[in-house]
């Protein structure tokens, strides 16, 4: 650990190939999932999740540039109502002062009977399961363009289109929350999306998987590198980073009296 208040220098090596890694995110973070210790195939059952409602698809699939991650697909002829939930607890009482992080990587949204094509939105949320366990805050994405956000309690839960954020598909990219006991705070690829007060802490993770079309969209979405830190505001600064070093040149010395 660092002590508070105080400067330290911390110093990296590189360029030894047979140097091997001690990272330990389980040792790290109060919560680590990279999802490498688990089996292929559905993900409910599988070290703590369970299904809360509906039916769909939550997987460990594996992924060709991040490993083994989570896969949720929904697919269906019904309307929004059919969602499927998937939830993991994480503390037994809503807990504050902490932060979670996750890796989303989204694809198209696509459907597979439709001539013509109708207009659509696919959703696929993440939500953060509150203390009764269904209250949540996550992002959802509309129709592949976008990042909106979902909150509220199912089923009475909602979707609003109010600042819309672009949404990278194909590529991974980074949502964090925040809670500090007071407000929540939903941040999406790093910039501040939703801030609010509804909020007093966290007690789970979890996936909902829905689409608001019909005629069986499929929307795929992967997850992974999902971990959760202690938080504090405002968070510790980073110094500016030193110089490369590079050692002395090598001496020696012959013969004396």
């Amino acid at each position: 650990s660092l002590a508070a208040s105080t400067s330290t220098n911390i110093y990296m090596y590189y360029g030894n190939p047979s140097a091997t890694t001690t990272s330990n995110g389980n040792s790290t973070f109060i919560v680590f999932l990279d999802f490498e210790n688990y089996n292929l195939g559905a993900l409910e059952g599988q070290d703590g999740w369970e299904n809360y409602n509906g039916a769909g698809i939550c997987e460990i699939a594996t992924s060709t540039d991040s490993g083994k991650v989570i896969k949720s697909v929904y697919q269906s002829s019904s309307f929004l109502g059919g969602g499927y939930n998937l939830g993991k607890q994480l503390f037994d009482t809503a807990t504050t002062n902490i932060a979670v992080h996750v890796r989303s990587k989204p694809t198209a949204c696509y459907p597979v009977d439709e001539d013509p094509p109708e207009d659509k939105i696919c959703k696929s949320a993440w939500t953060a399961i509150e203390t009764d366990g269904s209250d949540r805050l996550g992002p959802s994405i509309n129709n592949d363009t976008n990042w909106e956000y979902l909150i509220g309690a199912w089923p009475t839960s909602f979707y609003t289109g109010a600042n819309p954020t672009s949404c990278d598909v194909d590529k991974w990219q980074w949502i964090r929350w925040e809670y500090n006991g007071t407000n929540e705070k939903l941040y999406i690829k790093d910039s501040l999306y939703y801030e609010g007060t509804n909020k007093t802490g966290i007690k789970g993770i979890g996936i909902e998987t829905a689409k608001s079309a019909t005629n069986g969209d499929h929307h795929e979405v992967y997850w992974d590198d999902w971990f959760v830190r202690n938080y504090v505001e405002p968070e510790p600064t980073i110094g500016t980073p030193g110089n490369e070093e590079t050692s002395g040149a090598a001496t020696s010395a012959t013969g004396g009296s």
